[in-house]
C-alpha cells in the first residue's frame, strides 16, 4: 500500500522566542514492512538526526533566530506491505535505561525498623 501524509504544525509564542530546541518525530522508521518512499519537512533552522532508545527517528530543530511563530509542513510517502499484523522487522533488545532499580531503597522501612522493638512486638519509646 502506498500511504502519503501531510501535516502542517505551528508552533506560536505570546511573546517572541529568542530560540528553541525542539525535538521532533516526524520520520517513519524504515523496516521490512515498510519503506520511506520520500520525507520532506523545511528547511527551517538546522536540522540534527538522532535515534532514541527505542530506535525512533528524532529530528532535533535548534533555532537562534528571535522569532513569534515557526510552521512546519511535512510530507511523507511510506510504502507499506500487507503482513496480516505481523511486523517482520527485526527486533532489538533494549538496553536498561537506568530508570529503574531491581530493589528500590525503602526509607520509610528504615525508619520504622528504627523505633521498633528488636522482637517486633511494638514500638520503642523516642528519647524525651
Amino acid at each position: 500500500m502506498h500511504i502519503v501524509v501531510e501535516d502542517e504544525t505551528v508552533y506560536s509564542y505570546g511573546a517572541p522566542a529568542r530560540s528553541i530546541i525542539q525535538y521532533l518525530r516526524l520520520t517513519p522508521r524504515q523496516h521490512a514492512n515498510q519503506s520511506v518512499r520520500a520525507w520532506q519537512v523545511p528547511g527551517l533552522g538546522k536540522f540534527t538526526n538522532l535515534t532514541d532508545r527505542f530506535g525512533n527517528i528524532v529530528n532535533l530543530l535548534s533555532l537562534t533566530e528571535p522569532h513569534e511563530a515557526i510552521v512546519l509542513r511535512g510530507r511523507r510517502e511510506v510504502q507499506t506491505l500487507d503482513s496480516h499484523g505481523v511486523l517482520l522487522a527485526e527486533y532489538k533488545t533494549l538496553q536498561p535505561a537506568g530508570l529503574h532499580h531491581a530493589d528500590p531503597p525503602d526509607p520509610v522501612g528504615e525508619r520504622a525498623r528504627r523505633y521498633c522493638r528488636r522482637d517486633g512486638r511494638g514500638a520503642a519509646r523516642q528519647p524525651a
